[in-house]
């Protein structure tokens, strides 16, 4: 379960109808019993879909503490 989840938006990169956004964020709860807490970057490419956008791909890695 996590009991906290957050980001911070680095970067936004918008062409034409393609936005890639960066975020480094952290991820923490429990695993079965077991506490964890983990700093990450996040990498979401949108694609505009009428009056909107939508997540067609999300690449989540470890960032260094």
């Amino acid at each position: 379960m996590h009991t906290r989840m957050s980001a911070e938006l680095v970067s936004v990169r918008v062409h034409d109808g393609v936005a890639v956004t960066l975020a480094r964020g952290v991820s923490a709860g429990a695993w079965r019993g077991a506490p964890f807490r983990d700093e990450e970057w996040s990498v979401d490419t949108f694609v505009r879909q009428g009056s909107g956008w939508r997540c067609v791909h999300t690449v989540v890695v470890p960032a260094s503490r």
